[in-house]
């Protein structure tokens, strides 16, 4: 899960496509949402798109990231491709395992995929081109790729590891890395599909990685982990566009601290004598003077945790747009930003 996009500034990875125009000369091709369940229940098409994410990393490492997409990566953009052009490059029973799950359709000679690959920093996403509308949505922001670089920053190498709402499963890939085991964990159970496929994905550079839908962390043992990491929902319930309610993957409670603290309560559980916590929060001033992550910061100094930091958020991350849309539409909140919370369990 991460913020809602009605408050982030994104910015773009390097590595991420163009965004895909949604035609070709000629041809308008609408897309459907993908059933995830399918495409995990094909053997075939997840071999696939393991083919086509070694396919990338193999171009990206011989000739960089510039020059023009060739029609294999504009087919993984979601850009309506020739289809006969593309049989040509990537066989015809790949392409036709995509479509028998609903990964992709041919129409009138145009191929689509529904499912785009991103990639950042090595890991290849699955990443659903369009999205259910029931609120059961997976999203992907700049927010993943900050508490990656945390995590490798302020995390040791140890056994075990847990990525707590997981969302695409990008950090828990990153993670397995350094960590002999890694849980990745979502309430939501379409962004446990897609960290699922993610996972699938990149297997050949990971090794013991699982994911399964929890709340928080409710599931999980006590006292066993590393390092804990969590991009919880932050945005205040105040935050919204013409009064709609949030998706739940943004809402983080009436000052956006409220969920954010059962996952500070959670972490705090789960680590294991001198293990650390990486919980991305939002740190906001209201008008009566409260500072809610204050109280949570004096709260795990109560219980004996160690705060080992507070990052503020890169501009990437959290701009001056964000700043202006907070006040906008939570005026009770004087100031705010979203921040990195680091703690650690004394050993």
């Amino acid at each position: 899960m991460a913020p809602g996009r009605n408050l982030e500034a994104l910015g773009k990875n390097t590595e991420d496509p163009p965004e895909p125009a949604g035609e070709s000369p000629g041809r308008e091709v609408r897309v459907t949402p993908v059933e995830l369940r399918r495409v995990l229940g094909s053997p075939e098409a997840v071999s696939v798109l393991r083919w086509l994410a070694a396919r990338r990393r193999h171009r990206i490492a011989t000739a960089g990231t510039d020059g023009e997409p060739d029609v294999v990566e504009r087919f993984t953009y979601c850009e309506p491709v020739d289809a006969e052009e593309l049989r040509a490059e990537i066989s015809d029973p790949r392409l036709q395992a995509l479509v028998d799950c609903g990964a992709a359709v041919v129409i009138d000679g145009w191929a689509v995929a529904l499912l785009s690959l991103r990639y950042l920093r090595g890991v290849a996403i699955a990443y659903p081109q369009a999205q259910r509308p029931d609120g059961n949505e997976v999203y992907l922001g700049t927010g993943g790729f900050w508490l990656m670089q945390l995590a490798f920053r302020y995390g040791s190498p140890g056994d075990t590891a847990a990525d707590l709402a997981t969302g695409t499963g990008l950090v828990a890939v990153a993670l397995s890395a350094r960590y002999d085991r890694v849980v990745a964990v979502d309430l939501l159970p379409e962004a446990v599909r897609t960290a699922r496929l993610t996972l699938d994905i990149n297997a050949s550079q990971i090794t013991s990685t699982g994911a399964a839908v929890m709340d928080v962390a409710a599931g999980l043992r006590d006292g066993v982990f590393d390092l804990v990491v969590a991009n919880p929902p932050w945005v205040p319930d105040a935050i919204g566009t013409d009064g709609e309610n949030q998706t739940v993957y943004a809402a983080g409670g009436p000052t956006g601290m409220e969920l954010p603290a059962r996952f500070i309560e959670e972490a705090g559980r789960l680590l294991a004598p001198g293990g650390t916590a990486i919980i991305l929060v939002l740190d906001g001033t209201w008008d009566d003077g409260r500072r809610p992550l204050d109280e949570q910061c004096d709260l795990l100094r109560d219980r004996g945790f160690e705060i080992v930091d507070v990052v503020p958020a890169p501009p990437a991350v959290w701009g001056e747009a964000a700043t202006k849309r907070l006040t906008e539409y939570a005026p009770n909140c004087t100031a705010g930003s979203v921040v990195a919370l680091v703690f650690r369990r004394p050993c």
